[in-house]
């Protein structure tokens, strides 16, 4: 389990040093944004399902 989770590590690190040598990087904050709040969303979803499963079950 270790094994895996270190050689996950390397190629992740090792993959950000290859697409960071790209010529015209470009970062769509809009799309982070919009993806943490689908994130949040999602999060206070779950918080109300597991309020509701704790009230009524």
């Amino acid at each position: 389990m270790k094994f895996s989770l270190v050689c996950v590590l390397l190629m992740s690190v090792f993959m950000l040093f290859i697409t960071k040598s790209s010529a015209n990087p470009r970062v769509n904050f809009g799309a982070i944004k919009k993806g943490l709040g689908i994130l949040s969303a999602a999060g206070t979803a779950e918080n109300i399902y597991e309020e509701w499963k704790h009230r009524h079950g």
